[in-house]
């Protein structure tokens, strides 16, 4: 009932348990992991069981290379996680959003370097989709200065992404039977 690849939430889970125990264990963890996954990188195809998916790692054209849309990409949620750390809001949305933050960084830093990886950014929405809207709140609440300094911003950032996911994803995918105006 579940897509195969909702075994990368795992990770968020590992990861936020070692946060809440050490931080600094729990970017550790993280390193190694990088240091460990990018030699294996080339093996992946390899692993791959699933026929469908089998052609992407077969063809792996990557980078090689980590772009500086990564970090585009994820600079709401370092702000957020600057934001918290430096007003030291404490708490599970806290701990949650440092930990989808940084595995979904890690996930899509390897997306660089394995292309069917890239895929996997889409179990990171939950920063967008939830934490996103709860910290544009807590500003409204707490900041209203910086809210609405802010909310042209975040505006601006969510259409900017909507369209990269839908470039991102006809172009790589191509399969899917999406018809929009970006395919012109």
């Amino acid at each position: 009932m579940l897509h195969y690849s909702t075994v990368v939430m795992l990770l968020p889970l590992v990861y936020l348990w070692l946060h809440q125990k050490s931080p600094l264990l729990a970017l550790g963890f993280i390193a190694c992991l990088m240091i460990v996954s990018i030699p294996l990188i080339s093996q992946f195809a390899n692993y791959i069981a699933i026929a469908r998916y089998a052609e992407y790692g077969e063809s792996n054209e990557s980078s090689e290379k980590v772009g500086v849309m990564l970090f585009f990409e994820y600079l709401p949620c370092f702000f957020m996680v600057w934001y918290a750390l430096r007003h030291k809001i404490k708490g599970q949305w806290r701990d949650i959003l440092i930990s989808l933050t940084v595995t979904g960084f890690f996930i899509r830093t390897i997306a660089y370097f394995i292309t069917i990886a890239g895929r996997l950014g889409i179990h990171f929405m939950g920063l967008y989709i939830l934490i996103i809207p709860y910290f544009v709140n807590h500003l409204k609440v707490h900041h209203k200065t910086a809210y609405i300094l802010l909310m042209p911003f975040f505006v601006g950032y969510l259409l900017i992404r909507m369209h990269f996911y839908f470039i991102g994803y006809l172009a790589v995918d191509q399969i899917m039977p999406y018809a929009f105006f970006w395919d012109e």
